[in-house]
């Protein structure tokens, strides 16, 4: 079966399936049920969720605690660090093998534009003795001040913070109501050049310490009706800081477990929760992923990529672009058809309605067609690509890409998808 997903999955180890393991239960069917939206959960090759769920009472299970730290995928983990995703949870994993980190914020040294992070894992950190060197960024320790570590078992990338001020943080996602980040004592989050901790939290309150930026040392309570943050002076938390959107997060309530919870409003430099007190521990990357290790942001990719902007003499720029690492198509995902990658440039056409529409909304509704036709799609991918195998399916040879027009079987269609 010479089919690019064969071929991806021949070129690398599989968790606890083996190619010819796979290729049974897509030739006998097994997968079916899965695409067509049913109950049985996706093979592990192409799980939503590590096999190292923490449990019930957010400890890490007993394989997560065997072991020494090191970077690598030789070495397992420390003995008391759980692996933070299971906790509150996170988007579709998929087997990775490598990933490139990008910079998200502005640096003015002579860096790499993006690191290349293999199954050897990396150390961030100022010197060039570090697989990902930004010596332009004070906050770092010279060496190994956070470190990505590659599992084999898991073929996952994990962030480790190394246990320094300016640690590792992630990247909360977007959107009031969106409530993963329970906030808990010892906590830390920070948004623009401001760093809060959570001295106190219960039922009724949350008592926060400004740790960095422009209210340094004052301390703050919330309590059920929440609180916003940001630069404009009617946030309850008002900060004058430049890197702070007008409306920048809020702290919200929620009566069903009477917990507190950080929520980033749609903020243009974002709010990262730090891998420090209830949430010291080790963080599965996804696709797509912001990170922030010391003043350096980054984000985690499939492929090293660019964007190039010319306004011309028009006062503003009409045109729009999106580049989604991963559609998550979760139907189409758990029969191993994705990820998805999405890409659109969207002319203005006179005018930014249009670009901002499509920008908004194309991938969005693409998606949503995808996955109510799963079934439809698989079942034309088996029929003309011979995903599934049988008599007279069409062949790809490596060296055919998605333009072929060429193939052993003069009957057969071109096959329209390119190699992973």
């Amino acid at each position: 079966m010479n089919h690019p997903i064969f071929n991806f999955f021949r070129r690398r180890s599989m968790d606890k399936l083996s190619f010819e393991e796979l290729k049974k239960k897509v030739e006998g069917g097994e997968l079916d049920d899965i695409i067509e939206g049913g109950g049985a959960a996706a093979p592990p090759a192409a799980s939503g969720k590590s096999d190292a769920a923490a449990g019930a009472n957010g400890d890490a299970t007993e394989d997560e605690r065997n072991g020494e730290a090191g970077v690598g995928g030789s070495q397992s983990f420390e003995t008391d660090v759980e692996v933070i995703n299971e906790v509150v949870g996170g988007t579709t994993q998929f087997p990775l093998e490598e990933i490139v980190l990008k910079f998200t914020t502005l640096s003015e040294g002579n860096e790499a534009p993006a690191f290349l992070v293999g199954m050897g894992g990396a150390s961030i950190g100022r010197d060039p003795t570090n697989e990902v060197s930004v010596p332009t960024d004070a906050t770092l320790e010279p060496e190994r001040h956070a470190v990505i570590e590659y599992r084999a078992d898991r073929q996952a990338f994990y962030l480790r913070d190394m246990g320094h001020d300016h640690g590792a943080a992630i990247r909360i996602e977007a959107g009031s109501g969106l409530r993963q980040w329970r906030l808990q004592e010892n906590a830390v989050f920070s948004a623009g050049n401001s760093s809060f901790k959570v001295v106190t939290c219960d039922a009724s309150s949350v008592l926060l310490e400004v740790g960095s930026g422009p209210l340094k040392g004052e301390r703050r309570r919330v309590g059920e009706k929440g609180a916003t943050l940001g630069r404009h002076n009617n946030n309850e938390f008002s900060i004058p800081d430049k890197e702070l959107s007008r409306r920048h997060c809020c702290i919200e309530f929620e009566p069903k477990d009477d917990s507190f919870y950080i929520c980033d409003v749609g903020s243009t430099n974002g709010t990262y929760m730090h891998l420090v007190g209830p949430y010291r521990g080790l963080w599965r990357l996804s696709l797509s992923d912001h990170i922030l290790v010391g003043r350096t942001g980054f984000s985690v990719n499939r492929y090293d990529f660019g964007v190039s902007e010319e306004m011309g003499r028009r006062q503003s720029m009409e045109d729009a672009h999106v580049l989604i690492q991963d559609l998550d198509l979760r139907r189409l995902n758990a029969g191993m058809l994705g990820p998805v990658f999405f890409a659109g440039v969207f002319d203005g056409h006179g005018g930014d309605a249009t670009s901002a529409y499509l920008s908004a909304h194309l991938h969005a509704n693409l998606a949503r067609a995808l996955e109510e036709e799963a079934s439809t799609l698989v079942k034309a991918f088996k029929k003309d690509t011979g995903f599934y195998g049988g008599a007279g399916a069409h062949r790809v040879t490596p060296s055919q890409n998605s333009n072929a027009n060429t193939n052993s079987d003069a009957n057969a269609n071109p096959n329209p998808y390119p190699q992973p």
